[in-house]
């Protein structure tokens, strides 16, 4: 049987992460447009100008090894919450799609608005999907594709700094910013929607909120270019929770992150850690009596009956985790009528060593059980303290792991938390934005 068991492990990308109240104190962000002007036809104009600083990031897609890239959550969810606050055209932008495969279906890019920021460098909302399901990644100015790649992520920031291949033709004009400026501010955004690329701003923030947490921000959509009245660049933002104060100003070069070199550095590291931790689990089970195997149709194919019956299987491929020297928890949520019939639990390291263990209970409000094992294995998993709120934004980084048969693969990228919900007896639950 062929069992698929993806577990994401998020941790911090080596970087401090200081949890630090947004100050109450200190002006807000501007929201009323100046009775004073622009006028409309003022406003266009300056749209019109800054699309010389616009180029379109084109991502070819491609499935691997049979697999599908699956489903852009983050835009979805910010497609959504865009269309929500309605703050202007750009906010609910059609190439924000959900499902990835549907531009391979279509045969197109995944396309996104971005912006320059020299002659040679881009930055754009970042797309956390893995790299093997990227065929090139490309920026269109006009007529004319320039091959693109990643050099640099932020801590906070959900956006990404690429560098093309050869400099940008000469009628591009790169962003420059301007921290002096002062307000009104207005929020750009430009995205495709109704058959066209459109630039469209509004005042930025809206309105103050203030959470039981402790934390005061201005609600604005993500992904924004700041401007001021005559449509001077200021800043940019990405995340939408804006604080009260002035620290958004500024080229977002100053954001505090972490270079493509470093990134991958990172990435190898959790895959030694999560392949140490995060072992492949084979669990044996003594054949059923015929009555309670339920015979008929299921109880042949060792799998799962409808209504989460076991069917009477004999043998489970999973994951199990290495908690301390002695103990794994195997993440399997088995009924007792299965976990009766356990026979023997094996963990095998990355290396082909193996491991035998003893059931040592179920856990009562979550899908494992915990093993104790015959001798040490792997290395125990550390895991976060604190609040998991804290995480709200950060860059971290996680590890897919599937297991179909003998074979454990694992594949490690980037991610953030971009919010919470609230569910299972009241526990928080993250909303992950990537595939």
């Amino acid at each position: 049987m062929k069992k698929h068991l993806a577990i994401a492990l998020l941790t911090c990308c080596g970087l401090a992460l200081p949890v630090t109240a947004v100050a109450a104190a200190g002006r807000a962000p501007d929201m009323r447009f100046d009775d004073e002007g622009p006028t409309p036809a003022e406003w266009a104009r300056a749209l019109k100008s800054l699309e010389a600083s616009l180029g379109r990031l084109e991502f070819t897609l491609q499935y691997d090894k049979g697999e599908s890239p699956g489903h852009d959550y983050g835009s979805y969810y910010a497609a959504m919450m865009g269309a929500a606050g309605a703050q202007n055209d750009a906010s609910a932008d059609e190439n924000s799609a959900a499902n990835w495969d549907q531009f391979i279906k279509d045969e197109r890019p995944a396309e996104r608005s971005c912006w320059f920021i020299s002659p040679t460098r881009v930055i754009a909302a970042d797309i956390p999907l893995h790299p093997r399901f990227i065929k090139g990644i490309n920026v269109r100015v006009g007529d004319r594709l320039i091959a693109a790649k990643p050099v640099r992520y932020f801590r906070t920031q959900g956006m990404v700094i690429y560098e093309l291949g050869e400099p940008a033709p000469a009628s591009i004009k790169p962003l420059v910013f301007d921290a002096s400026r002062t307000g009104p501010f207005f929020a750009v955004r430009n995205g495709f929607r109704d058959g066209a690329w459109i630039t469209a701003a509004s005042p930025l923030g809206g309105g103050t909120s203030v959470t039981s947490d402790g934390r005061a921000y201005s609600r604005v959509v993500g992904d924004i270019l700041i401007v001021d009245k005559a449509g001077a660049p200021v800043g940019m933002w990405s995340n939408t929770q804006m604080p009260l104060d002035d620290t958004w100003k500024g080229a977002p070069e100053k954001w505090e992150g972490v270079s493509e070199e470093e990134m991958a550095g990172l990435l190898k590291a959790l895959d030694g850690v999560s392949g140490s931790s995060v072992l492949r689990c084979v669990v044996n089970f003594r054949s059923p009596r015929q009555d309670s195997a339920g015979g008929g149709r299921y109880g042949r194919y060792g799998g799962m009956m409808p209504g989460g019956e076991d069917g009477g299987m004999t043998e489970w491929n999973g994951t199990a985790v290495v908690v301390d020297p002695s103990t794994a928890i195997v993440l399997a949520n088995f009924k007792p009528r299965t976990t009766s019939r356990l026979e023997k639990v094996r963990l095998f390291t990355s290396d082909g060593q193996s491991v035998t263990g003893t059931f040592d209970g179920t856990l009562k409000d979550y899908g494992g059980f915990l093993v104790k094992l015959d001798s040490p294995v792997g290395t125990p998993a550390a895991f976060a303290s604190g609040d998991v709120t804290d995480f709200r934004g950060e860059l971290l980084l996680k590890t897919d792991i599937k297991v179909r048969g003998e074979t454990r693969t694992a594949y490690v990228l980037r991610d953030r938390i971009d919010g919470f919900q609230l569910g299972w007896k009241r526990q928080l639950f993250p909303t992950v934005g990537g595939s």
